[in-house]
């Protein structure tokens, strides 16, 4: 509902009108092409952070054994979990701010 109501509320400021239903019509292609590519990215990212997080898991079992859990390491795991997350918002945004 998002991405079709970024296209009405689009239309509406540049026509200079309060309609709802006539764009609604209007841009639904657009609207859920749009909607498609941020679920695409969206599980691109979960996908991605998945990979990570497994990844620093079976480093830190290799390194230190299973019951094991180094302090660094978990430092580092968050650490670099925020900066992923943070350039995903980035990305996010700048799609967001592309498609207006």
């Amino acid at each position: 509902m998002k991405a079709r109501g970024t296209f009405i509320f689009t239309d509406c400021i540049v026509r200079n009108r309060a309609a709802i239903v006539e764009p609604w019509h209007e841009y639904r292609k657009e609207g859920n092409s749009y909607f498609l590519f941020l679920l695409a990215i969206l599980f691109g990212a979960v996908v991605l952070a998945a990979i990570m997080v497994a990844i620093f898991i079976a480093l830190g079992w290799l390194r230190h054994g299973a019951g094991e859990t180094n302090a660094i390491t978990s430092i580092a795991l968050l650490v670099f979990l925020f900066l992923f997350w943070f350039s995903i918002a980035i990305l996010l945004l700048l799609a967001t701010l592309r498609s207006r």
